[in-house]
């Protein structure tokens, strides 16, 4: 099952009568990191051929934390994805840990004629069969239409609004082995979520998980964070009671097994990468531009970028570059000799030497002294206008005066 657990800084933004999803986009390049957990206490009795056996209890944790790199997409889906488990990890009753064959281990899944195809990095095959089932279970809406998703794109939405979520959305958001009686969703507002818009929605399921040979019965609620231009979920934790009572077949007769408790399921992505980077500039009033341009100049160079196409991050920079946003504009002045260079970023980096604020024009400036690809004739003259106009000043600022003089060298 896919469960992810985020704790999350969330800021409020205003929510309009009605929003409208835009149709799914995904990007390659963009850098995810995920952690996902499931868990349960359960209290239970054993009766066998009627006979009260004794009382029993059991805890049961599923957790783990990937890096993820989409690499490739098609029409609204992702179909390549490079998954880096931190750890994934299994606790029992008695605090018991035990690593899953997954743990520390890199792969590239593939999707391929509706199934998932993983190897490691070097191509070759995992060792061991389990690795293939969890990662293909970890990964079951790879290369296919999400029916969760596909409520949300392209529609409009109203607060107060009620969802009745199908069966075959729910097995894509919370797992495909799980038995649904019923979802729904309540629209509540728009918001902020690790630095994405999102619609938050109240979430209620009534749904069935099998463990073993027995089934719980789990009636979960709470919140869920749509991102708007995915429309998948980005964070959620739903929490509720459960109950168990089923009767199993044993050599020594029939057991009952009768029980309660409670648990819990939650989903959540959060963003590195470029994009990460761009979000938070947007949406993060403690993110600086300066330090952001460096972990550019990291993210460029790590060998994950090797599997990208060249361009992909300069496209980035050009789908953001005229950003309303100033923050945003001084981020990608200062990073944007870090990328592979388009003809386009001449005219991008002409109009950020002229910006009114100067730490966009300052940021333009450092590109400039870093890429000999920036300094056209047009550019040059506006460089040279710059420090001329800045030495002219009382206290002139001796570090933007260091960069404009190694353009003009």
């Amino acid at each position: 099952m896919k469960h992810i657990f985020l704790i999350t800084l969330v800021i409020c933004v205003c929510f309009a009568q009605e929003i409208t999803f835009p149709q799914i986009k995904f990007t390659p390049s963009e850098k995810r990191i995920n952690t996902q957990s499931f868990g349960f206490k359960l209290a239970f009795t054993v009766s066998m051929n009627g006979r009260r056996m004794g009382q029993k209890r059991q805890e049961y944790r599923q957790i783990s934390t990937k890096e993820e790199l989409i690499l490739a997409t098609d029409k609204n889906y992702v179909t390549k994805v490079k998954a880096k488990y931190r750890n994934a990890q299994v606790t029992g009753t008695n605090g018991r840990l035990q690593r899953m064959p997954i743990s520390g281990k890199e792969y590239l899944i593939t999707a391929q004629n509706g199934n998932v195809d993983a190897t490691y990095p070097n191509g070759r095959k995992p060792y061991l069969p389990q690795e293939i089932q969890l990662v293909g279970m970890d990964y079951h809406t790879l290369g296919k239409d999400n029916a969760f998703s596909n409520i949300f794109a392209g529609n409009t939405f109203a607060a107060g609004k009620v969802l009745e979520i199908p069966t075959p959305a729910v097995k894509a958001l919370l797992g495909e082995n799980l038995s649904v009686k019923s979802m729904t969703c309540t629209v509540k507002e728009t918001r902020v979520v690790n630095d994405k818009p999102c619609l938050i929605l109240d979430a209620t399921a009534d749904i069935s998980i099998p463990m073993g040979k027995f089934v719980m019965d789990c009636k979960l609620s709470g919140e869920m964070a749509v991102r708007l231009d995915t429309s998948e979920v980005i964070s959620s934790t739903l929490l509720g009671p459960i109950t168990l009572d089923s009767q199993v077949a044993t050599p020594q007769g029939n057991a009952h097994v009768k029980g309660q408790g409670t648990a819990g399921i939650s989903i959540g992505i959060t963003f590195d990468g470029l994009l990460g980077c761009i979000d938070a500039m947007q949406n993060n009033p403690k993110a600086d531009h300066v330090s952001l341009s460096l972990k550019v100049q990291r993210l460029v160079k790590h060998k994950d970028s090797k599997l990208l196409p060249k361009d992909a991050y300069a496209k980035i920079f050009l789908q953001h570059a005229k950003s309303e946003n100033p923050r945003v504009r001084a981020f990608i002045a200062r990073s944007i000799n870090s990328v592979e260079h388009q003809p386009e970023f001449v005219e991008i980096i002409t109009q950020y030497l002229q910006d009114e604020e100067k730490e966009i024009a300052k940021g333009a400036a450092y590109s400039c002294s870093r890429s000999k690809d920036l300094l056209q004739p047009q550019v040059k003259e506006i460089l040279r206008k710059l420090y001329e106009e800045e030495e002219k000043q009382a206290k002139p600022d001796r570090t933007f005066l260091n960069w404009l003089g190694r353009c003009l060298k």
